[in-house]
């Protein structure tokens, strides 16, 4: 079992090393981080999103696809993740928000972006939270989709 700092480690590293074309580095990571407490996954994954990165969009990729397959289950706040997220936020990574739907609920998580809106955003996260709620329609039209073809 890893805790967050060894999480970030071993993510930042990977991403760096490899970044998105070894799928067999990443279904390792995975299973070894997949060991660990859900608190320290969600914690160090949240991190890649919320705090200022060099090759930003290739850890986001691999943070996000983690987060979103591991599911890993943790307490946190949602619309301060959000609001942490948007100043950094990669706009082609959909598992961030897709995995804090899977977390919190399609509704709940709208409800908080519709109290983010509300907030004094600069254009780049006015832009990021256009790009979340896009994600989640897209999610909504997912599910939906994925419901009609399992009648």
């Amino acid at each position: 079992m890893w805790n967050t700092d060894k999480i970030i480690e071993k993510v930042k590293d990977s991403a760096d090393r490899y970044g998105l074309n070894n799928p067999q580095q990443s279904k390792q990571l995975a299973f070894a981080i997949g060991k660990s407490d859900g608190q320290e996954i969600a914690n160090a994954l949240f991190s890649f999103f919320t705090i200022e990165q060099i090759n930003t969009s290739d850890r986001q990729e691999l943070a996000g696809s983690l987060l979103y397959k591991l599911k890993p289950q943790a307490e946190f706040d949602l619309k301060s993740i959000i609001l942490k997220s948007l100043k950094y936020y990669d706009p082609s990574v959909e598992e961030l928000p897709y995995y804090m739907v899977e977390a919190k609920g399609l509704d709940f998580t709208v409800s908080e972006i519709n109290k983010i809106e509300t907030n004094f955003l600069s254009s780049i996260e006015k832009r990021s939270l256009d790009t979340v709620k896009y994600w989640l329609r897209n999610y909504e039209r997912l599910t939906s989709f994925a419901a009609y073809c399992r009648r």
